[in-house]
């Protein structure tokens, strides 16, 4: 969030690459008002699977490329597309009450891609200016309210970083 747009972080040697996203993109995201644990990326962490079918690495390997070809090539589409993780968002949608739900809502109120965001519980969706993403807002809320859990929503652009003003 320092370095705004999309940052993709390699950390033996360590190296950061920020990539500009499409000037399409816009983001809503779901904040459920959950308790979670103190701390929470620690459990988020502890409940994915510590061995992988083959597959499934490479389609999640394939889809973060594809992320990245979508940011690098400016589509919106391909990165909404490849918004798919066969790994770790099964293992943590349990963590989430109504999770599905809010993905389902999302994609039918034409969300590009939608996803856990971070280790959760917050969820994000992937759209573009386009397309009515008050809608997609409203849809993620009815999917946590099926859970009877309240959330606020959120709709941005990726961010620029934060600006040093002398």
């Amino acid at each position: 969030s320092l370095l705004g747009g999309f940052v993709v972080v390699k950390t033996k040697p360590f190296d950061v690459i920020r990539l500009e996203p499409p000037k399409d993109l816009v983001l809503c995201v779901a904040v459920p008002k959950l308790k979670v644990p103190k701390k929470k990326t620690k459990v988020a962490r502890a409940v994915i699977p510590k061995t992988v079918k083959l597959s499934d690495l490479t389609a999640n390997l394939s889809n973060a490329a594809n992320i990245v070809s979508g940011f690098l090539l400016k589509d919106s589409d391909l990165i909404g597309r490849s918004i798919q993780d066969v790994i770790v968002e099964p293992a943590r949608k349990h963590l989430i009450p109504g999770f599905s739900k809010v993905k389902n809502n999302a994609l039918s109120a034409g969300a590009l891609g939608v996803t856990i965001s971070g280790a959760g519980p917050s969820v994000i969706a992937f759209c573009k200016k386009s397309q009515n993403v008050k809608k997609v807002a409203k849809s993620m809320e009815k999917g946590f309210s099926s859970a009877k859990i309240d959330c606020d929503t959120i709709i941005c652009k990726p961010s620029m970083g934060p600006k040093i003003r002398v």
